[in-house]
């Protein structure tokens, strides 16, 4: 569909789209059936509030609601389905309600990962897990600024850092003197936003295989995963980051509980996991296995709270959260859980991307012990052994 079609009620000609070979195409979910809307031009996302639309305008089926800008400008928000009705677009089949839910639940409880694919100045293609993407920027090269060596990017109010992932790779400089532009792909860590730069972005895939992590021939590689018939190397982009930004991190964290740390070998012990990416839950849960951990591991705080209840008091040694979840977050998770005979005394860490100092104090004060970022598998063991020292002693 053509967005110009539908307001201006005009018909685009094929020969107009042939003129102009590059057009943007904006991919919409109507209700579970996937169409292209073709606008003039992709300006930026932002987080708004959404307000009910005027009477005046509740009539035109084409948007839902409105919304007002920073600028003070009103911004009209597009009704997919709607969009798809006036435009002409007739779907096969309609989805009743209650397929519609079998799908959505099926796709939740799928172990199925996304990965976001791109290539790097070596041979094959790489790729990052979807759920660490924040953003995908294409910035212009003589845009770039430095601050000493290190390449930056004015960038909503703040600055950039970015990563050259070819050249961090040992691969070599991206687009050293062909490209114009740095396509990037913003993650990130501790609250702060870092721009990883990649020679070209491909595609978003999925596949149900688990990181094979057994071939790593450099730093800042989690493994590899087949995807169809290829084999693709699937980045440590927050490994990646916490080298090239110097920050100390887990040495940090090791300084601070070293001596606290216990080193008995592990006993069999239960941890309760809840976690709704598969990506996270699966590495994660692979980690906790190879310390000799039980690991029972759910999708959301509900759910982990049923499985917490439904066992005798010290059935779990530890219990571990992501904060942000479907259901039942992980700060609800966590107040509920510290009210049950189970729950009392089982230590909780907080495995999380949200780590703003407000975050951690709200997660400290709902009962988590510790509060992480996630995919830091150093940081965590030595904290779990930490929390089992401490309770110990």
């Amino acid at each position: 569909i053509d967005m110009r079609d539908v307001l201006a009620r005009r018909e685009t000609k094929e020969a107009e789209l042939k003129q102009n070979p590059n057009i943007n195409i904006v991919v919409l979910n109507a209700e579970g059936d996937l169409y292209g809307l073709i606008v003039d031009e992709v300006l930026d996302t932002a987080d708004i509030v959404v307000k009910p639309l005027s009477k005046f305008l509740k009539s035109l089926e084409v948007y839902s609601a409105a919304t007002i800008l920073g600028s003070g400008k009103v911004a009209l928000i597009i009704d997919p389905m709607g969009l798809a009705k006036a435009g002409g677009v007739m779907f096969e089949k309609k989805q009743t309600e209650t397929d519609y839910l079998r799908s959505t639940s099926a796709k939740e409880n799928s172990d199925a990962q996304e990965f976001l694919l791109f290539r790097t100045k070596a041979a094959g293609k790489y790729a990052i897990p979807l759920c660490m993407v924040n953003r995908l920027e294409e910035f212009a090269r003589d845009a770039v600024e430095y601050s000493g060596e290190q390449m930056v990017m004015r960038y909503r109010d703040s600055i950039l850092p970015l990563l050259d992932v070819s050249d961090i790779l040992g691969f070599g400089a991206t687009g050293t003197g062909v490209s114009r532009t740095l396509p990037t792909i913003v993650v990130s860590q501790r609250g702060r936003a870092y721009g990883i730069v990649v020679e070209e972005i491909l595609d978003v895939t999925d596949c149900d295989s688990m990181i094979d992590d057994s071939i790593r021939d450099r730093f800042g590689l989690l493994g590899n995963v087949v995807i169809g018939n290829e084999i693709i190397n699937v980045i440590d982009a927050l490994s990646i980051i916490d080298k090239e930004s110097g920050r100390m991190g887990g040495d940090t964290l090791k300084a601070q509980i070293g001596s606290q740390i216990d080193t008995a070998v592990v006993v069999q012990r239960r941890v309760l996991f809840a976690e709704d990416v598969a990506f996270f839950r699966r590495q994660t849960a692979k980690i906790l296995m190879g310390q000799g951990y039980e690991v029972f591991a759910v999708e959301d705080g509900k759910k982990a709270l049923d499985l917490l209840t439904a066992k005798e008091a010290g059935y779990f040694d530890l219990i571990l959260s992501d904060i942000e979840m479907p259901v039942m977050n992980g700060m609800n998770f966590a107040r509920n859980a510290r009210q049950t005979e189970q729950g009392k005394g089982v230590p909780m860490i907080a495995l999380t991307t949200r780590f703003k100092q407000s975050d951690i104090d709200e997660g400290m004060s709902a009962g988590f012990d510790t509060y992480l970022e996630k995919l830091n598998p150093e940081v965590l063991i030595k904290s779990i052994d930490a929390l089992f020292a401490a309770k110990k002693g």
